[in-house]
């Protein structure tokens, strides 16, 4: 499962919450969230909070599209990305983590 996500403070430091098992991704530097990956395999016999946003590849898409028009994402050598190279990033990432 594809989800947005906020850090959580445990023991004074901000951390991803426990149930995040890849994340960090696609952060938005206007809310503080960024995405993550959670496993969906077999029935999951640990909690996951029912308040957390889910994201398809299609909403993931339009959430880093709208990221990138309120900040722009680059390249390794400060070039902003085109719309299309942001796509190929998030397509690339959604398939990895399928």
């Amino acid at each position: 499962m594809i989800c947005e996500y906020m850090l959580v403070r445990e023991a004074g430091r901000k951390v991803a919450p426990s149930w995040i098992e890849d994340g960090g991704y696609f952060y938005d530097p206007d809310n503080f969230t960024m995405v993550g990956w959670v496993s969906d395999e077999g029935v999951r016999d640990w909690y996951v909070p029912d308040t957390v946003l889910e994201l398809t590849p299609t909403s993931l898409k339009a959430r880093v599209g709208d990221i990138h028009s309120r900040h722009n994402m680059t390249d390794g050598e400060g070039n902003v990305l085109t719309t299309a190279q942001v796509e190929a990033i998030v397509d690339a990432w959604v398939a990895a983590h399928s």
